[in-house]
Order: C-alpha cells, then sequence, then structure tokens
C-alpha cells in the first residue's frame, strides 16, 4: 500500500518540493521532515482491526483500517505558491488504493514548528475482513 501511495505522488507535479522513499523518522531527536522542508516523506501503514461480528461458528467479520501518514514541511514565511494546490493532490492519494476498500477518508492538519509550517495528510483506507 505504502508503495501505491508512493507512486501516486511520484507521478504528481511537486514544483519546488521533492519525494523521498525514506522513513520520515528522526534523526538524533528531530523527524526528518523538519530537518529537510520541502521533501515529502511516507510514514509506515499503521494496521488495526475492530470485531462487528462474532459467530458461533467461528467465523468473525471485522472492520480493518490501514492508516499511513504523508509528511512534509515548508517555510511559514514563504508558503510556495503550490501549497495548496500539492495538499489537495495529496488527499486524493485515499483513491489509488484497490477496490476492495470500503472507506476512504484523508485528513490534513497543519502546525508550527519554529519557522516551519509542518503539514501531515493522513489516508486511512477500511475494509470488511
Amino acid at each position: 500500500m505504502r508503495d501505491t501511495v508512493y507512486s501516486y505522488i511520484q507521478s504528481l507535479n511537486l514544483g519546488t518540493f521533492s519525494l523521498t522513499n525514506e522513513m520520515p523518522y528522526d534523526d538524533n531527536g528531530v523527524p526528518l521532515y523538519i530537518k529537510n522542508p520541502k521533501r515529502i516523506y511516507i510514514g509506515r501503514a499503521q494496521t488495526t482491526s475492530e470485531p462487528i461480528v462474532r459467530a458461533l461458528n467461528g467465523l468473525h467479520i471485522s472492520d480493518t483500517s490501514t492508516t499511513m501518514s504523508v509528511y512534509f514541511s515548508t517555510d511559514a514565511k514563504q508558503v510556495p505558491s503550490n501549497y495548496d494546490s500539492l495538499v489537495g493532490s495529496l488527499t486524493l492519494a485515499k483513491d489509488v488504493v484497490a477496490a476492495d476498500v470500503r472507506t476512504r477518508t484523508s485528513n490534513v492538519a497543519t502546525t508550527y514548528e519554529n519557522d516551519l509550517l509542518v503539514t501531515e495528510v493522513e489516508l486511512t483506507y477500511t475494509k470488511l475482513t
């Protein structure tokens, strides 16, 4: 799933941003997306499963959700002109995963870290298993 999202982002017009296949995890306590502004990082997929129906014959139906986050940062004082279109395109990554997914959502959160605008796009895919 991460590879599918990576391929989708790679096909976008990223402008002044670049995509890396590195994980966004920290280097000496600082996340890489803070150390390297304008680089887009994709985290590992996290999966949770919540039972919906449990039958006596051992059949279980669950809602299985897979969540993945896309991170990047940019100078908060001089936000690139393509920032809004990039965020919009990243939220559409929810639509690139296989058809057996029942629910697809994307949420955008922004925070400030010193003089950087940090953006996280959280992609969630839910299916019955």
